[in-house]
């Protein structure tokens, strides 16, 4: 598929109330972000309310790993790395995105996607150092000049419950969890108790795993595979989020 059949198989982009662009997903209908803001909802709960700039400064530690579960339209991932790059500790960034629609994957991998109108140039030029390893696997590595930190973004492709994210595979154990896939109603095996249990075996002991989601099905679920979890309060629209960890 072309490049222009891609972009135009996103191309249902709205404006959001703090000025960043979100889509309608044109197969299950849900919109990636809810009208309060794309960048708020990214930046207030994944990078805020988890406290990861702590971790990015903490003189102690050498390396972060986040799994960012739902690339979607990359705003969790590339906030996360505008954090770290704002941070002024020594430490070093691996992300590993999951994503299951290679399509949507093509067109944030242009750098030119339609919700990237209003995108830091800084931010596109790094999406544009992507490269690919494999038919279902793309990886960015970037260093800060004069540092010694680096990034390490993995983007995988398909099935995140049957994608191999092991130690063995990966190189490395996540410390925060986005779970930012599409509701339990739309996509209930990303929700599940397998999938809990499968990102738990993955995971350092101090991990935090960060939701939107609220629902009795989640919270069931988290618990089942072992989790602990509490509401946390939010900047949205939304009542709460969901904080989880082990």
């Amino acid at each position: 598929m072309s490049q222009e059949s891609n972009f135009s198989r996103y191309s249902n982009v709205f404006q959001t109330r703090d000025g960043s662009f979100t889509v309608v997903h044109p197969d299950c209908g849900e919109m990636f972000h809810s009208d309060a803001g794309a960048l708020l909802e990214a930046r207030s709960l994944y990078i805020d309310s988890s406290g990861i700039r702590d971790s990015f400064s903490d003189p102690t530690s050498k390396c972060i790993s986040v799994a960012d579960v739902g690339l979607g339209l990359g705003y969790n991932a590339i906030c996360t790395v505008d954090a770290w790059l704002s941070s002024m500790g020594s430490t070093s960034l691996n992300i590993c995105s999951l994503e299951i629609d290679a399509q949507l994957v093509s067109t944030f991998l242009s750098a030119e996607a339609p919700w990237m109108i209003n995108w830091d140039s800084s931010w596109t030029r790094i999406i544009r150092g992507f490269y690919k390893v494999e038919d279902n696997r793309y990886e960015l590595n970037y260093k800060i000049p004069s540092t010694t930190r680096e990034l390490n973004w993995k983007i995988l492709l398909g099935d995140a419950l049957s994608l191999d994210l092991s130690m063995e595979s990966l190189g490395y154990q996540f410390d925060y969890i986005w779970q930012d896939p599409f509701s339990p109603s739309k996509n209930p095996g990303m929700w599940s108790a397998e999938w809990f249990e499968k990102i738990k075996k993955s995971s350092s002991l101090k991990v935090k795993l960060m939701s939107y989601s609220v629902s009795g099905v989640v919270k069931n679920n988290l618990k089942e595979a072992g989790w602990q979890y509490k509401k946390i309060p939010t900047t949205s629209q939304k009542r709460n989020w969901l904080l989880a960890w082990l």
